[in-house]
């Protein structure tokens, strides 16, 4: 496990004390705001001194929460609603039982803590005792293929056989699915009866092919490879030229138009071309690689401070934010791809796309910072893929490859909001609204979602990106 720094030590050795005396509650310090519901009302110190004990809490208080929402019909499993204002349960990763496993995994991984692991375990069992009766889904975000890489990730952890077995299950039984295209390649139908047909990591060949090459990457099944190349090849058919040396992809695959955004557009391509590459070392892949960072780079679009990308190019579409479908998640591909490739284009678009979010972001009247969605939308939510820890995502990325102070006071001010505007049942458990006015600042009490895609889940994991970053920082 990585070093550490002092404090965040200290505050493992009393975690793990005090775990002797409760198992399910790992320790917090005592909560003296009394002013806690009102949005806005907390003070981060609260949460501790200086921001890396405070990501470290916030972590632990949200993985609190979210144990004490754990629900369980079978011993050694758990799941959770989609809500608190939902009796549904999902598996997937967008605001079901996945990204809340992953979650507890991640936080494990940094704590040590058992409770952490059996929750991402109990998670990973609700997930196998499902699948007798599930439709398998190849979606990523929110069906079966992000369920089986969360699987491969414990497994990776743990050695459990269990893990891996009913990874290939899924994966055995998402290739029984998949439909033959007369024109090349194979595809899936997003859900039984719906007609889309995505190309994108979130709900299209993408996603899939991804998961199945960490399977092979594993196992060393090569009907895992073919199956990918085989969704490539149908992939190849809806790419989207944007120069001889750019190019970008439909969103589905009737669209006449490029679509750009991480979850289901050309920058979300990126993860499955590089683990192609990886699996195959066929230069074709890696050539796609600097081909779609060149698209992005080609896409950018000049704005009075730095560059912005609109989500699409339908028309009228205004320019987002977020990590899912707008700049941020952009930005962190081409600062991905920047490590990747000599070409100082994607590291220096990449800064520009920094300098635009920054720009975009507004101050909150109690403190810290948000960025609205987009431009036309009169809200900002606040989670992993959609919202304030979205955005401050890509500056952890951007400090990583340039340590700007700039972008660590950026990543300040959008962790002081998280933790202002934070919800505190009791001393040591935290949850979040995701959507807040920006007209009114009132929040939405119906969207305290669980999972990852705009809910606590997510969140703790933004919590855990922090504490790891400043942990580098420290000596």
């Amino acid at each position: 496990m990585k070093k550490i720094r002092k404090v965040g030590f200290l505050l493992l050795i009393v975690t793990f004390f005090a775990a002797c005396e409760n198992d399910h509650v790992p320790p917090t310090p005592p909560n003296n705001n009394n002013n806690a519901s009102i949005v806005g009302a907390n003070d981060p110190a609260v949460f501790g001194d200086g921001l890396i004990q405070q990501s470290y809490q916030a972590a632990l208080f949200t993985a609190n929460y979210l144990i004490a929402q754990a629900q369980s019909d079978v011993a050694g499993e758990y799941y959770w609603r989609m809500s608190n204002h939902s009796t549904s349960v999902s598996i997937g990763q967008d605001r079901g039982v996945t990204s809340i496993g992953r979650f507890f995994l991640q936080l494990y991984q940094i704590t040590n803590h058992p409770i952490h692991l059996e929750y991402a375990q109990g998670a990973a069992q609700f997930i196998i005792n499902s699948l007798a009766t599930a439709d398998i889904s190849h979606d990523w975000y929110a069906g079966h293929a992000g369920a089986g890489e969360f699987l491969l990730e414990l497994y990776n952890e743990t050695f459990n056989q269990a893990w891996l077995i009913h990874a290939e299950f899924i994966a055995n039984k998402m290739i029984e699915k998949a439909l033959s295209d007369p024109a090349g390649g194979v595809y899936w139908l997003h859900w039984p009866g719906n007609p889309k047909i995505y190309t994108g990591i979130a709900h299209g060949n993408a996603g899939a092919s991804l998961f199945l090459l960490k399977l092979f990457a594993i196992t060393g099944n090569h009907h895992l490879l073919t199956i990918s190349i085989e969704a490539h090849t149908w992939l190849a058919q809806h790419k989207m030229p944007i120069t001889d040396q750019a190019v970008a992809w439909k969103r589905l695959s009737y669209d006449n138009f490029i679509y750009h955004g991480w979850c289901s557009g050309a920058a979300g391509m990126v993860p499955m071309f590089h683990e192609l590459y990886y699996a195959t070392q066929a230069p074709q892949y890696f050539n796609l690689l600097q081909q779609i960072g060149h698209g992005l780079v080609e896409s950018a679009i000049t704005q009075p401070a730095g560059v912005a990308w609109p989500r699409d190019l339908a028309g009228g579409e205004s320019f987002f934010t977020t990590y899912c479908q707008g700049a941020a998640g952009i930005v962190d591909t081409l600062f991905y791809l920047h490590q990747l490739f000599p070409d100082s284009n994607f590291d220096a678009v990449a800064h520009q796309g920094l300098e635009w979010l920054t720009n975009e972001s507004i101050q909150y009247p109690t403190g810290g910072i948000y960025w609205p969605v987009s431009q036309r939308f009169r809200r900002f939510d606040v989670g992993y893929q959609m919202g304030v820890a979205s955005v401050a995502r890509a500056f952890i990325t951007g400090y990583r490859n340039n340590p700007n102070p700039n972008y660590l006071n950026i990543i300040e001010q959008a962790s002081e909001l998280l933790l202002r505007i934070a919800h505190r049942p009791n001393n040591n458990q935290v949850y979040w609204n995701s959507e807040i006015s920006i007209t009114d600042m009132s929040e939405d009490p119906e969207t305290s979602f669980n999972g990852w895609h705009d809910g606590n889940a997510g969140i703790g994991m933004y919590w855990i990106a922090v504490y790891q970053l400043l942990n580098e920082e420290s000596p």
